[in-house]
């Protein structure tokens, strides 16, 4: 069923809101609302020290209703939380409780909600295209992160070290060599850092 209007949700971070109700959904909702979308809400209990907008935006983190999910298990809570956002940034900087779903992490972290991708152009293809908005987790969501793309020439080298010098924040490459390379120059902490998302046959 999910949570519709009128429905009473508690805030799951400390920008000082404790409760609020659901006045709107977008059109693409159908009316209703599910752990990571987005809506508008009215406060219905706040702190004193809360100065943000009296109709804030909000993304919903918690359902009481089951969520399946791909492995067939199912979660569910106690209760119906969100957290609050303004011009798609969280307006607290602590989540309390689990958080359901992953995508926020991307968006919460990125100061900017937009993830810098580097590649040669003849590389991109339709299946890389997808793994990366899988990876990412991309839809309609408000608080979804948006892609910047930024090419490069082939065989120049030039792409290797935008990654090195955090000019981007995700890249193609072609050979294991080349993700040998970027850990090696990019210091000590990088092979914690640098993740492999999936090979592609082209």
């Amino acid at each position: 069923m999910g949570l519709w209007q009128q429905s009473v949700v508690k805030c799951a971070d400390n920008c000082g809101i404790f409760k609020a109700v659901i006045i709107g959904m977008p059109k693409w909702h159908h009316s209703r609302g599910r752990v990571g979308y987005a809506f508008r809400m009215a406060v219905r209990d706040k702190s004193r020290e809360y100065r943000g907008e009296k109709l804030p935006r909000g993304i919903i983190v918690r359902t009481k209703q089951p969520i399946k999910r791909k492995d067939g298990s199912t979660i569910k809570f106690d209760e119906n939380a969100f957290i609050a956002i303004s011009n798609n940034k969280p307006l607290g900087n602590k989540v309390k409780g689990p958080v359901t779903f992953f995508r926020l992490k991307i968006s919460m972290t990125s100061q900017d909600n937009v993830v810098r991708f580097g590649g040669v152009p003849e590389h991109f293809n339709a299946p890389f295209q997808r793994l990366l908005q899988r990876q990412a987790k991309l839809d309609s969501s408000a608080c979804a992160p948006q892609l910047a793309w930024r090419t490069y020439p082939g065989g120049s080298g030039a792409m290797l070290k935008a990654v090195i010098s955090k000019e981007v924040d995700c890249a193609c490459v072609l050979t294991e060599s080349a993700v040998a390379h970027i850990i090696k120059n990019s210091g000590k902490d990088a092979r914690d850092q640098v993740r492999i998302l999936g090979k592609i046959r082209r």
